[in-house]
């Protein structure tokens, strides 16, 4: 059963359907990931689903108004090149105070790597207008978040090259 009910002639003309008021947050995400044509499991108050090719992890509690979307491990690099360390540590910094997405590192020491994460946080409730696309712009910015974050390393390295050759 959809969430969404088919306005009738007495509503808007504007707004072409409106959300199930009964409808959680859960019901909600559901049909947003299935109007955007991903591939997606839940498990409790996890989902995971695959957007342009890219697993997106969403966390949301049922009866919540938020979803905390995360995009995990698209790119790492060896603990054991500092420098690269040093370079990817920076590069966040400097996408954190530019983009949206908000990037951060986490360490597998096992493997000695350090992976980069992006996530968004972002209101979800049925009182909100279009949420499918709310959901699309949250995506789109975590998969903006990688060329943001490619760039600024070409950047610094590009700052640190002149740096050490003049």
């Amino acid at each position: 059963m959809s969430i969404f009910k088919k306005i009738t002639s007495n509503e808007s003309p504007d707004v072409p359907e409106q959300i199930d008021p009964e409808a959680n947050t859960h019901e909600l995400l559901t049909n947003c990931l299935q109007e955007l044509g991903c591939h997606f499991e839940q498990d409790g108050d996890v989902f995971n689903a695959i957007y342009q090719g890219e697993n997106m992890l969403i966390l949301s509690v049922k009866d919540s108004r938020l979803a905390l979307i995360r995009d995990l491990w698209w790119h790492s690099v060896s603990t054991d090149d500092l420098t690269a360390l040093s370079l990817m540590r920076r590069a966040i910094n400097t996408c954190n105070m530019n983009d949206r997405a908000t990037l951060f590192y986490t360490i597998d020491e096992e493997n000695h790597t350090m992976g980069i994460h992006s996530q968004m946080e972002i209101v979800f409730t049925k009182e909100i207008p279009e949420l499918t696309s709310l959901l699309r712009f949250a995506f789109d910015n975590l998969l903006h978040s990688h060329l943001s974050f490619y760039k600024t390393i070409e950047d610094l390295r590009q700052e640190e090259y002149s740096k050490n050759n003049t």
